[in-house]
């Protein structure tokens, strides 16, 4: 994995996104300024249902931001939004 998780938080994303049958070796995640985020494969989008499931088992939220490339088309990431009673 290119991108690994680096706290608690992102160790059990990563974990539920495997129950789900994603392939973890195409979860990225990664930084901005700001926060971190999930990258899936190039860019992809996640299944709703899917996101919905992550949120509440993992105490998280996770805000889908997606932008037109004029090279790549429509990019997607989610940024992680612990909640706040969740320890790193």
């Amino acid at each position: 994995m290119l991108y690994p998780p680096i706290n608690a938080i992102e160790q059990k994303i990563l974990l539920l996104f495997k129950m789900k049958m994603y392939e973890t070796i195409h979860i990225e995640f990664k930084s901005s300024s700001d926060y971190r985020y999930i990258k899936y494969k190039y860019w992809e989008d996640i299944d709703a249902d899917d996101i919905i499931y992550i949120q509440t088992h993992a105490n998280v939220q996770l805000k889908r931001v997606e932008w037109d490339d004029e090279d790549t088309g429509m990019n997607v990431s989610f940024h992680i939004i612990p909640n706040n009673d969740e320890e790193e």
